[in-house]
């Protein structure tokens, strides 16, 4: 999507940086890692394919992705920690809800580098993300249909997780994401869903009641 080309999201010390070609590099070194790959049910893709990947985010209306920093590392440059992407999708409504077609946002997001796992940083990622989703539903939404009737709502978020990914499970479940069953998809995944409003207001809390700030980017 366009829609976050030159958006930077700031909370204490992590940011929500746009994915530009100047960080294929760092990217395509994280997805070397097998386990990473498995993770994030990634293919290994040569550099040439990830830049074209790159591209391809700003270009497809159904997808949008953010890098995340941490900005006080000791050397005081921005420290690259991984990524945050939401893929759009829409279901047609319950019995029981109103409106036209349900606009689905899946989320997946990966912290690469196990040495800056267990610190915290996911948490935040995760809670700054949809915060910004939630801001900018209706911006989303435009972007992905292209003008609309105005039925068509940002309402519901999904993740796919590795069944035994207990500390991503553990993760989503804190923005208050809950399993849609227990068993394992086909491809060993369990399904995990939230209301949309329901995530903003948790992650407004796990952020401490504090808003993150949005910014142009310009690195």
């Amino acid at each position: 999507m366009y829609l976050n080309a030159q958006t930077t999201i700031s909370h204490s010390h992590v940011k929500l940086i746009p994915y530009l070609p100047q960080h294929v590099k760092t990217y395509h070194s994280w997805m070397q890692n097998e386990q990473l790959r498995q993770l994030t049910a990634s293919d290994l893709l040569s550099y040439e394919e990830e830049l074209s990947n790159c591209h391809s985010w700003r270009t497809d209306n159904t997808k949008l992705t953010f890098l995340s920093a941490n900005v006080a590392s000791r050397d005081k440059r921005a420290e690259l920690l991984g990524d945050i992407n939401l893929f759009l999708s829409t279901e047609e409504p319950d019995d029981d809800d109103v409106g036209g077609e349900t606009v689905v946002g899946e989320i997946n997001m990966m912290i690469a580098s196990s040495s800056t796992r267990g610190q915290g940083h996911g948490t935040r990622v995760l809670a700054m993300f949809v915060w910004w989703v939630g801001a900018q539903r209706e911006a989303v939404v435009k972007e992905y249909l292209g003008e609309t009737d105005g039925n068509q709502k940002l309402e519901v978020l999904v993740a796919k997780i590795d069944g035994g990914n207990v500390t991503s499970i553990g993760l989503f479940g804190k923005l208050g994401f809950t399993k849609v069953r227990e068993e394992v998809n086909y491809f060993g995944e369990v399904e995990m869903r939230v209301r949309l409003d329901k995530a903003v207001k948790i992650a407004r809390s796990l952020l401490g009641g504090t808003e993150p700030v949005v910014e142009i980017y310009d690195e």
